[in-house]
């Protein structure tokens, strides 16, 4: 893993989990509950897409 690399996990992941909230806060404030999940998925699939690397 080349330091350039894990920088760029680390904001990704930022971006993620920023915009992620963002959605969330946004639905509940017009009362519509979202699930990142879709029935078809496995429950991993979203925790698996970024990588963590911190050990």
């Amino acid at each position: 893993m080349n330091p350039q690399r894990i920088a760029f996990l680390e904001w990704a992941r930022h971006q993620y989990r920023s915009w992620h909230g963002r959605t969330n806060r946004l639905m509940r404030r017009i009362g519509i509950s979202i699930n990142p999940l879709k029935p078809s998925e496995p429950a991993n699939t979203s925790v698996n897409l970024i990588p963590d690397y911190t050990g």
